[in-house]
């Protein structure tokens, strides 16, 4: 769909537990300012984020930092932009128990 063309809500819909994304698509470019770097990491992840989001209440699902790491998706992407030396992104998918 135009609003998940990446099919992720689909998966998360059926609770796959290892998900692989690849998104080449260039996002608007915008000047990155504000404090904390909010700014920046809409600029480059703006859809996926908002996916993310959307994912998160109609699939009854969060995601988390892995082992080791601590924040929210915020502080992932945002630490991704700012490390060139970084060359891919991971948090894991905690689905809700679900009730009848």
């Amino acid at each position: 769909s135009t609003h998940d063309p990446l099919g992720l809500v689909e998966l998360l819909r059926r609770r796959c537990s290892n998900i692989l994304l690849c998104d080449a698509r260039v996002e608007e470019a915008h000047v990155c300012s504000g404090i904390g770097g909010g700014c920046c990491v809409r600029a480059h992840f703006g859809r996926l984020l908002e996916t993310l989001e959307r994912a998160q209440e109609c699939c009854g699902c969060a995601f988390v930092p892995p082992p080791g790491r601590q924040g929210d998706l915020s502080t992932l992407f945002k630490e991704f932009i700012l490390d060139p030396d970084r060359l891919f992104l991971s948090f894991h998918v905690q689905y809700f128990v679900r009730t009848v």
